[in-house]
């Protein structure tokens, strides 16, 4: 039996204001690509597919087309996907008998009786090879949610549910198959060794940086394919390969190169404003404008505590100049700490507001900024310059 383990995707999230879209449809691209190289029997999603319980159609549209396309490439594929900690479950689970039909299990939330009693049959699944009908393991999906809309966050309920799944498995299908466990959970929450039988492979979500978690079993967290934040910067991106032979299993993390890197300038300690802009003056130009689609996220650290507003104006200008996607700008401190650059509204009046007015809607929602939008906020901002000027004491 031959698994991929992903997690984390996030759709439809922003990184300090700038849309994703193009990272994450570059990485199911390349998932894609690696299922057909690869030609596993299941691909298993473990939760916080989307960035929050209310996205965009066009993160919607992006993971139903990779659905799609993912078993029309590869007949007999089976995927999985339970819902996570950012996930609505109604949302998630809502073209379940759809999808069920190719192939596809949107395990959503923990189905039970009105007596509170699972049903095994929306949570237990036989799994046999691709095309074959024997089955050889026993998967059991345990969603973030139940299906009343309440978090399984508590650990005691969430270990206590895991726990009945195995013993109602246990009872329908007997101890002969080995278990899979496909859910969404910390290491910190659930203690994996407290479950009442051991577990082939557990593929976890929720940590976004891959590890592997102790346990009563074989546990990954194979963590998100990109960072999502400046901290888990380093940490190596992919998905799981995991292949359960007799009574071992083999995991092996298939390595992925996310289409943006993350920058930081200097790599280490503050710079000066003028080593700086230095630093900047060494990164390769923008074409055409805007930054290309795989242009690195940057922050610049600095280490003058006092900002003088011609040096601010002077870096950000020449960060418009260069092929990167500035964050945050942070002042460093003798003793090494980090803290948000203290930057004042009059350093980021730059000469050509609606030109970053026009970038910032572009990063945010992936389009050119229309030009009646336009004309509003150039409207708006001559409001604001006159509102200013007669409200001056000065």
């Amino acid at each position: 039996m031959k698994l991929i383990h992903t997690s984390d995707w996030l759709l439809g999230s922003r990184f300090h204001g700038y849309y994703r879209m193009e990272e994450q449809a570059h990485f199911l691209h390349w998932l894609r690509d690696l299922l057909v190289e690869r030609e596993p029997d299941v691909l298993l999603i473990s939760g916080d597919i989307f960035d929050g319980p209310v996205c965009s159609d066009a993160a919607e549209t992006l993971f139903y087309d990779f659905l799609h396309q993912a078993v029309t490439d590869l007949p007999g594929l089976k995927v999985f996907y339970a819902s996570g900690s950012h996930d609505s479950p109604s949302r998630l689970g809502a073209f379940r008998p759809l999808l069920s039909d190719r192939g596809i299990e949107a395990c959503a939330a923990m189905e039970c009786t009105p007596k509170g009693e699972l049903l095994g049959d929306l949570l237990i699944f036989p799994l046999a090879e691709r095309n074959q009908t024997d089955a050889q393991v026993l998967l059991l999906v345990v969603p973030r949610w139940s299906s009343s809309g309440s978090s399984l966050a508590s650990p005691s309920l969430m270990l206590r549910r895991i726990n009945e799944l195995q013993q109602l498995a246990v009872r329908r299908y007997g101890n002969r198959l080995p278990l899979l466990l496909l859910s969404h959970f910390l290491p910190d929450e659930v203690d994996c060794s407290a479950f009442s039988m051991p577990v082939a492979y557990g593929a976890l979500g929720g940590s976004h940086c891959a590890q592997e978690v102790s346990g009563k079993g074989c546990f990954h967290d194979c963590g998100s394919p990109w960072p999502l934040s400046f901290d888990e910067v380093g940490a190596t991106r992919g998905v799981n390969w995991v292949e359960l032979q007799g009574d071992g299993v083999r995991v092996e993390q298939v390595e992925y190169v996310p289409l943006r890197s993350f920058l930081t300038l200097p790599e280490t300690g503050g710079a000066t404003f003028s080593e700086a802009l230095q630093l900047l003056e060494k990164l390769p130009k923008r074409r055409g404008g805007e930054p290309d689609a795989g242009a690195p996220y940057l922050q610049l650290c600095v280490s003058e505590p006092h900002p003088d507003a011609s040096m601010v104006d002077r870096l950000l200008q020449s960060v418009t100049t260069r092929n990167v996607r500035l964050c945050r700008m942070l002042s460093v401190d003798a003793d090494g700490s980090r803290r948000s650059y203290p930057v004042s509204d009059e350093s980021l009046q730059l000469p050509q507001p609606a030109l970053l007015a026009r970038s910032l809607y572009q990063n945010t929602y992936g389009e050119e900024m229309p030009d009646a939008l336009a004309r509003l906020f150039a409207m708006a901002k001559r409001q604001s310059s006159a509102s200013d000027a007669a409200s001056s004491p000065f």
